[in-house]
């Protein structure tokens, strides 16, 4: 009976089914924007610039997370010059969870690349980082040489990720930096937390699930204007109470709902450990 099964999943599994998952053949970036204004139309130029250098068709993505500033009229600026921008609007602001969840719903692309809009970071990173997808990682975590962060974000960020590291027994180096993920597992990873946690736990999932993962290190920048959302401490203090539940419950071993996604990887790569870091 249960060769008969092996056998009928072979079957159905047999082929990828990338339709699914995705219909762009290349990169979806996901950018979620609160209050970003000075910031979208340097950070969208240089998007639309790195992906005219990769083979593929792409899209960028714009989560407006219910701006009060001239947001969303900068969206509606660039969207006339980028055809290829989409830009997503929350009618009031919902969190940076959910702006992702709005994000990763709509994204269409094989690869998923996920940047801020507040300018720290370079789009350059996702040529970096597509080369190890490519090869057969399912996820490529950027792991900052130096973060440009005052004392209290550089304690919460190192105890985060150490709390992570003891939890699980396995250092994930830079849960809150760039990451760039394949679709076919990605979109699959339903994620409950409602807090800062949602990006870690999605990276959770995904190793409870086999992915294999990549580390690259990656240049990070001081944040030109404004202020970070995650400074205040009742916030770093419950993305943490949401990581130690997620740990003790059930759902940090759910499986994804379609047990084909790795045909992905292997229908283009090579044999690569379950995880490394790259140069």
């Amino acid at each position: 009976m249960e060769a008969a099964k092996a056998s009928s999943w072979q079957q159905r599994s047999s082929q990828p089914r990338p339709g699914r998952w995705w219909s762009l053949d290349g990169i979806s970036v996901c950018i979620p924007a609160y209050n970003e204004a000075e910031h979208l139309p340097q950070v969208v130029e240089e998007a639309f610039d790195t992906l005219a250098q990769l083979p593929g068709e792409h899209e960028v993505l714009v989560a407006d997370d219910g701006s009060t500033d001239a947001t969303p009229a900068v969206l509606e600026y660039l969207g006339s010059r980028w055809p290829r921008l989409r830009v997503l609007h929350h009618p009031r602001n919902l969190g940076l969870a959910e702006a992702q969840r709005t994000l990763l719903r709509a994204a269409q692309g094989r690869y998923i690349f996920h940047i801020g809009a507040d300018g720290q970071w370079r789009m350059a990173e996702m040529a970096r980082m597509l080369p190890l997808l490519q090869q057969g990682y399912d996820l490529v975590i950027g792991v900052r040489r130096r973060k440009c962060y005052g004392p209290w974000r550089r304690l919460v960020s190192w105890s985060y990720n150490q709390l992570v590291a003891w939890l699980w027994g396995q250092h994930f180096r830079d849960l809150g930096s760039l990451k760039m993920a394949r679709a076919a597992l990605w979109k699959q990873l339903q994620v409950q937390a409602h807090s800062a946690f949602a990006n870690a736990q999605r990276v959770l999932l995904a190793w409870a699930n086999g992915a294999r993962v990549a580390w690259l290190p990656v240049e990070h920048y001081p944040r030109r204007r404004g202020r970070s959302s995650f400074v205040h401490p009742r916030q770093a203090f419950r993305a943490a109470w949401e990581l130690v539940r997620f740990r003790f419950s059930g759902y940090s071993k759910l499986q994804v709902a379609d047990p084909s996604w790795p045909l992905d990887r292997e229908s283009e790569t090579v044999s690569v450990e379950p995880c490394r870091r790259a140069a």
